[in-house]
């Protein structure tokens, strides 16, 4: 076996200069060394499951957006079904600091696909700064899926062809239905600075 040998320049105690070889084992730690240094970053760069893991997220349940509408400081919102008869609809606006929503917490009894539903949203600027994000609008609902629609749709292997995956969500689903869970979704849409 070859010996790797490193060419140096030192300096002695006396503070005259050397020319000598330092052994193999100076040459051999520091390959180590910047060979596990390179190993290690490229463990946490790629992580432990990162390329064969595939995970599956719930077929949405609620569309939702919002959109400048033609009057001044009014947002239109807009609600569809994307899967199944949605019921029990709770929604809410939330702002940044220079706006106010003067609208109160509506309810829906229910919500049918392919029924969107329009609402407009009054606007009123407040004597607050607008803060770091500037001025937004967020609308939220709170809601109970139609879970057999759901189920229906996460039960179709063309939809989602992993069976572990399948098995996961459908168990997510149930655990959720058992409990009565309410699902959340929300949307924000960012205004121009005035």
């Amino acid at each position: 076996m070859p010996q790797i040998g490193v060419h140096l320049q030192a300096w002695n105690s006396s503070g005259a200069r050397e020319a000598g070889q330092v052994g193999w084992l100076l040459a051999r730690r520091s390959f180590l060394g910047l060979a596990v240094a390179l190993l290690l970053s490229a463990g946490v760069v790629a992580g432990p499951r990162a390329p064969d893991q595939i995970r599956y997220a719930m077929p949405r349940s609620l569309e939702l957006a919002l959109a400048p509408a033609s009057g001044a400081l009014q947002i239109e919102a807009r609600l569809e079904s994307r899967c199944g008869l949605l019921t029990d609809l709770e929604l809410f606006v939330t702002t940044s600091p220079d706006l106010r929503c003067n609208w109160t917490m509506q309810r829906l009894s229910e919500l049918r696909p392919g029924r969107p539903v329009h609402l407009t949203l009054p606007l009123a600027r407040t004597a607050s700064g607008a803060g770091e994000l500037g001025s937004w609008v967020r609308l939220g609902v709170r809601y109970i899926p139609d879970y057999e629609a759901l189920r229906a749709a996460v039960a179709d292997p063309a939809s989602f062809p992993i069976e572990a995956e399948r098995r996961r969500l459908l168990g997510i689903l149930a655990r959720s239905q058992k409990s009565r869970a309410r699902f959340t979704d929300a949307t924000r849409l960012f205004l121009p600075r005035p």
